[in-house]
Protein backbone atom coordinates (compact mmCIF):
# COMPACT_ATOMS: atom_id res chain seq x y z
CA UNK A 1 0.00 0.00 0.00
CA UNK A 2 1.16 3.53 -0.92
CA UNK A 3 1.80 6.23 1.56
CA UNK A 4 -0.91 8.39 -0.15
CA UNK A 5 -3.25 5.36 -0.51
CA UNK A 6 -2.85 5.38 3.62
CA UNK A 7 -3.16 8.51 4.25
CA UNK A 8 -6.70 8.77 2.30
CA UNK A 9 -7.69 5.60 4.13
CA UNK A 10 -7.68 7.49 7.35
CA UNK A 11 -8.59 11.09 6.19
CA UNK A 12 -11.51 9.11 5.18
CA UNK A 13 -11.80 7.26 8.56
CA UNK A 14 -11.66 10.68 10.59
CA UNK A 15 -14.16 11.74 8.68
CA UNK A 16 -16.46 9.46 9.39
CA UNK A 17 -16.03 9.20 12.79
CA UNK A 18 -16.24 13.09 13.52
CA UNK A 19 -19.90 13.84 15.22
CA UNK A 20 -21.88 15.65 13.65
CA UNK A 21 -24.88 17.54 14.65
CA UNK A 22 -27.45 16.02 12.79
CA UNK A 23 -29.93 18.17 11.43
CA UNK A 24 -29.49 16.07 8.19
CA UNK A 25 -31.43 15.37 5.79
CA UNK A 26 -32.11 18.75 5.23
CA UNK A 27 -34.02 18.50 1.55
CA UNK A 28 -37.74 18.60 1.72
CA UNK A 29 -40.08 15.92 3.54
CA UNK A 30 -39.63 12.77 1.57
CA UNK A 31 -36.30 13.25 0.56
CA UNK A 32 -35.42 9.86 2.97
CA UNK A 33 -37.74 7.24 4.31
CA UNK A 34 -40.10 8.21 7.26
CA UNK A 35 -39.51 6.41 10.42
CA UNK A 36 -42.56 4.67 11.96
CA UNK A 37 -43.99 6.78 14.85
CA UNK A 38 -44.41 5.18 18.60
CA UNK A 39 -45.57 6.40 21.66
CA UNK A 40 -42.15 7.17 22.81
CA UNK A 41 -41.90 10.09 19.99
CA UNK A 42 -45.67 11.85 21.34
CA UNK A 43 -43.78 11.49 24.76
CA UNK A 44 -40.50 13.57 23.46
CA UNK A 45 -42.62 16.15 22.05
CA UNK A 46 -44.71 16.40 25.27
CA UNK A 47 -41.18 16.75 27.13
CA UNK A 48 -39.94 19.28 24.69
CA UNK A 49 -42.75 21.36 25.50
CA UNK A 50 -42.56 20.92 28.97
CA UNK A 51 -38.91 21.99 28.68
CA UNK A 52 -39.72 24.81 27.05
CA UNK A 53 -42.77 25.87 28.64
CA UNK A 54 -42.45 29.67 29.48
CA UNK A 55 -40.52 32.34 27.67
CA UNK A 56 -37.52 32.25 29.96
CA UNK A 57 -36.78 28.88 29.42
CA UNK A 58 -36.47 29.26 25.28
CA UNK A 59 -32.98 30.21 23.92
CA UNK A 60 -33.65 32.43 20.92
CA UNK A 61 -30.14 31.55 19.50
CA UNK A 62 -29.91 27.79 18.28
CA UNK A 63 -26.09 27.16 18.79
CA UNK A 64 -24.08 23.98 16.98
CA UNK A 65 -23.96 22.04 20.13
CA UNK A 66 -26.40 21.67 23.17
CA UNK A 67 -24.73 22.42 26.37
CA UNK A 68 -25.71 19.46 28.68
CA UNK A 69 -27.35 21.26 31.98
CA UNK A 70 -28.29 24.57 30.20
CA UNK A 71 -31.34 26.57 31.75
CA UNK A 72 -32.45 28.16 28.31
CA UNK A 73 -32.87 25.91 25.27
CA UNK A 74 -33.66 26.27 21.28
CA UNK A 75 -35.76 23.93 19.61
CA UNK A 76 -33.66 21.57 18.58
CA UNK A 77 -31.56 21.32 21.75
CA UNK A 78 -35.50 20.96 23.88
CA UNK A 79 -36.39 18.15 21.56
CA UNK A 80 -32.95 16.52 21.79
CA UNK A 81 -33.28 16.87 25.98
CA UNK A 82 -36.34 15.32 25.39
CA UNK A 83 -34.68 11.90 23.29
CA UNK A 84 -32.20 11.62 25.44
CA UNK A 85 -34.44 11.59 28.42
CA UNK A 86 -37.22 9.01 26.78
CA UNK A 87 -35.04 6.69 24.89
CA UNK A 88 -31.26 7.29 26.27
CA UNK A 89 -29.94 8.77 23.16
CA UNK A 90 -30.28 12.10 20.57
CA UNK A 91 -32.11 9.84 17.27
CA UNK A 92 -32.10 13.03 14.17
CA UNK A 93 -33.87 10.37 12.19
CA UNK A 94 -36.25 9.67 14.54
CA UNK A 95 -40.39 10.02 13.72
CA UNK A 96 -40.37 13.05 15.86
CA UNK A 97 -37.42 14.98 14.67
CA UNK A 98 -37.88 13.75 10.87
CA UNK A 99 -42.06 15.22 11.46
CA UNK A 100 -40.57 18.13 13.19
CA UNK A 101 -38.34 19.45 9.84
CA UNK A 102 -41.55 18.67 7.80
CA UNK A 103 -43.91 20.59 10.08
CA UNK A 104 -41.14 23.33 9.93
CA UNK A 105 -42.34 23.40 6.51
CA UNK A 106 -45.62 23.13 6.88
CA UNK A 107 -46.04 26.03 9.41
CA UNK A 108 -43.26 28.60 8.13
CA UNK A 109 -43.81 30.86 5.48
CA UNK A 110 -40.42 30.74 3.99
CA UNK A 111 -37.63 28.14 3.84
CA UNK A 112 -35.06 27.27 5.79
CA UNK A 113 -31.59 25.98 4.97
CA UNK A 114 -31.72 24.44 8.67
CA UNK A 115 -35.06 24.09 9.36
CA UNK A 116 -35.46 23.69 13.30
CA UNK A 117 -32.44 25.98 13.66
CA UNK A 118 -33.11 28.66 11.38
CA UNK A 119 -37.14 28.61 12.45
CA UNK A 120 -35.79 28.47 15.85
CA UNK A 121 -33.80 31.91 15.24
CA UNK A 122 -36.23 33.59 12.71
CA UNK A 123 -36.69 37.43 14.19
CA UNK A 124 -40.54 36.67 13.27
CA UNK A 125 -40.94 33.49 15.15
CA UNK A 126 -42.17 34.18 18.35
CA UNK A 127 -42.98 32.32 21.73
CA UNK A 128 -46.90 31.88 21.32
CA UNK A 129 -45.56 30.44 17.52
CA UNK A 130 -43.01 28.12 19.59
CA UNK A 131 -45.98 26.46 21.53
CA UNK A 132 -48.59 26.15 18.25
CA UNK A 133 -45.91 24.55 16.02
CA UNK A 134 -45.43 21.66 19.62
CA UNK A 135 -49.09 20.71 19.62
CA UNK A 136 -49.47 20.57 15.53
CA UNK A 137 -46.26 18.51 15.79
CA UNK A 138 -48.26 16.60 17.98
CA UNK A 139 -50.83 16.29 16.39
CA UNK A 140 -49.21 14.99 12.79
CA UNK A 141 -47.76 12.38 14.70
CA UNK A 142 -50.57 11.44 16.40
CA UNK A 143 -52.27 11.76 13.25
CA UNK A 144 -49.71 9.22 11.60
CA UNK A 145 -49.95 6.74 14.37
CA UNK A 146 -53.55 6.53 14.24
CA UNK A 147 -53.39 5.75 10.81
CA UNK A 148 -51.01 2.87 10.76
CA UNK A 149 -52.89 0.91 13.15
CA UNK A 150 -55.98 2.12 10.87
CA UNK A 151 -54.85 2.84 7.18
CA UNK A 152 -57.84 4.35 5.73
CA UNK A 153 -60.33 4.95 8.04
CA UNK A 154 -63.45 7.04 6.72
CA UNK A 155 -63.66 10.20 8.76
CA UNK A 156 -67.31 9.80 10.18
CA UNK A 157 -69.63 12.74 8.47
CA UNK A 158 -66.97 13.78 6.39
CA UNK A 159 -67.06 11.37 3.32
CA UNK A 160 -65.60 13.10 0.46
CA UNK A 161 -61.91 13.62 0.75
CA UNK A 162 -62.43 15.33 -2.57
CA UNK A 163 -59.22 18.36 -3.39
CA UNK A 164 -60.55 20.08 -6.69
CA UNK A 165 -57.75 22.57 -7.73
CA UNK A 166 -57.24 25.78 -6.13
CA UNK A 167 -56.86 29.56 -7.81
CA UNK A 168 -56.43 33.07 -6.57
CA UNK A 169 -59.74 33.32 -6.04
CA UNK A 170 -59.30 30.97 -3.06
CA UNK A 171 -56.70 33.34 -1.87
CA UNK A 172 -59.20 36.14 -2.04
CA UNK A 173 -61.64 33.62 -0.15
CA UNK A 174 -59.55 33.31 2.47
CA UNK A 175 -58.26 36.87 3.24
CA UNK A 176 -61.87 38.39 3.24
CA UNK A 177 -62.95 35.41 5.84
CA UNK A 178 -59.66 36.21 8.64
CA UNK A 179 -60.63 40.20 7.56
CA UNK A 180 -64.26 38.94 9.16
CA UNK A 181 -62.60 37.11 11.67
CA UNK A 182 -60.41 39.72 12.45
CA UNK A 183 -61.28 40.45 16.59
CA UNK A 184 -62.20 37.80 19.11
CA UNK A 185 -65.66 39.94 19.43
CA UNK A 186 -66.51 39.07 16.15
CA UNK A 187 -66.32 35.14 16.40
CA UNK A 188 -68.91 32.67 17.41
CA UNK A 189 -67.75 29.93 19.53
CA UNK A 190 -71.28 27.80 19.15
CA UNK A 191 -71.32 27.22 15.26
CA UNK A 192 -74.27 25.02 14.09
CA UNK A 193 -72.90 25.51 10.54
CA UNK A 194 -76.02 27.57 9.97
CA UNK A 195 -75.22 30.94 8.64
CA UNK A 196 -78.15 33.73 8.87
CA UNK A 197 -77.67 37.01 6.73
CA UNK A 198 -76.36 40.33 8.94
CA UNK A 199 -75.42 38.17 12.03
CA UNK A 200 -73.27 40.52 14.24
CA UNK A 201 -70.82 37.21 15.21
CA UNK A 202 -69.41 34.46 12.72
CA UNK A 203 -67.56 30.84 13.36
CA UNK A 204 -64.91 29.35 11.10
CA UNK A 205 -68.07 27.97 8.76
CA UNK A 206 -69.78 31.05 8.31
CA UNK A 207 -67.18 33.33 7.81
CA UNK A 208 -65.71 31.18 4.76
CA UNK A 209 -69.03 31.28 3.66
CA UNK A 210 -69.88 34.70 3.83
CA UNK A 211 -66.50 35.31 2.15
CA UNK A 212 -66.86 32.90 -0.87
CA UNK A 213 -70.80 34.34 -1.55
CA UNK A 214 -68.77 37.46 -1.35
CA UNK A 215 -65.99 37.16 -3.51
CA UNK A 216 -68.01 34.35 -5.90
CA UNK A 217 -71.50 35.14 -5.42
CA UNK A 218 -72.40 31.45 -4.68
CA UNK A 219 -71.13 29.07 -2.55
CA UNK A 220 -70.08 25.17 -2.45
CA UNK A 221 -69.76 23.28 0.39
CA UNK A 222 -66.60 21.46 -1.27
CA UNK A 223 -65.19 24.10 -3.15
CA UNK A 224 -61.78 24.04 -2.76
CA UNK A 225 -61.17 26.48 -0.02
CA UNK A 226 -63.84 24.68 2.25
CA UNK A 227 -61.64 21.74 1.34
CA UNK A 228 -58.07 22.62 1.98
CA UNK A 229 -59.75 24.14 5.64
CA UNK A 230 -60.76 20.78 6.51
CA UNK A 231 -57.58 19.47 5.46
CA UNK A 232 -55.76 22.30 8.01
CA UNK A 233 -57.43 21.05 10.70
CA UNK A 234 -56.44 17.54 10.24
CA UNK A 235 -52.95 18.72 11.07
CA UNK A 236 -53.22 20.98 13.65
CA UNK A 237 -56.30 19.84 15.49
CA UNK A 238 -55.48 16.82 18.00
CA UNK A 239 -58.98 15.56 17.66
CA UNK A 240 -59.77 16.21 14.84
CA UNK A 241 -59.80 12.31 14.43
CA UNK A 242 -63.17 12.43 16.41
CA UNK A 243 -64.75 15.57 14.61
CA UNK A 244 -67.62 14.65 12.24
CA UNK A 245 -67.49 18.00 10.96
CA UNK A 246 -64.18 19.65 11.15
CA UNK A 247 -64.66 23.02 10.70
CA UNK A 248 -67.79 23.27 13.03
CA UNK A 249 -66.18 20.92 15.98
CA UNK A 250 -62.49 22.31 15.24
CA UNK A 251 -64.21 25.99 16.12
CA UNK A 252 -66.48 24.53 19.24
CA UNK A 253 -63.65 22.83 20.70
CA UNK A 254 -63.00 24.68 23.90
CA UNK A 255 -59.01 24.10 23.45
CA UNK A 256 -59.48 26.40 20.55
CA UNK A 257 -58.03 30.10 21.05
CA UNK A 258 -58.75 32.93 18.96
CA UNK A 259 -54.82 32.65 18.33
CA UNK A 260 -55.34 29.22 17.15
CA UNK A 261 -58.15 30.65 14.80
CA UNK A 262 -55.70 33.05 13.45
CA UNK A 263 -52.90 30.49 12.83
CA UNK A 264 -55.66 28.43 10.84
CA UNK A 265 -56.20 30.89 8.78
CA UNK A 266 -52.13 31.77 8.15
CA UNK A 267 -51.63 27.85 7.65
CA UNK A 268 -54.60 28.07 5.14
CA UNK A 269 -53.49 31.09 2.95
CA UNK A 270 -50.15 29.49 2.84
CA UNK A 271 -51.43 25.65 1.84
CA UNK A 272 -53.56 27.25 -1.17
CA UNK A 273 -50.15 29.46 -2.15
CA UNK A 274 -48.45 26.24 -2.07
CA UNK A 275 -51.04 24.75 -4.03
CA UNK A 276 -51.17 26.81 -6.45
CA UNK A 277 -47.76 26.96 -6.82
CA UNK A 278 -47.63 23.25 -7.28
CA UNK A 279 -50.20 23.72 -9.94
CA UNK A 280 -47.80 26.31 -11.98
CA UNK A 281 -51.05 28.74 -11.66
CA UNK A 282 -49.83 32.14 -12.81
CA UNK A 283 -49.77 34.55 -9.90
CA UNK A 284 -51.66 37.47 -9.08
CA UNK A 285 -49.36 40.55 -7.86
CA UNK A 286 -50.71 41.87 -4.60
Amino acid sequence: MTLRTGLLIIAVALTVATPLRAQAPQGKPGAWSKTPVTPNDLRIVDRAAQLLGSPEHWSRVDTSDCVPGATKLSLYCALAKADEEIIGRIDDQSAAMQEARATVTFVAARDYGSRLSDYNDDPTTTFADLQAFLRILRNRLTRRMTEAISPGAAIPGEVSEARPPVTEVDLRIVRRARELLDTPAKWNRADTRVCPPGAGTLSLYCALEQATKEVTGTFGHRDAAMQESRFVIDDIAPDAPYYTHRLMHYNNDPATTFFDVQKFFQLLEERIEARLDEQGAPRAVR
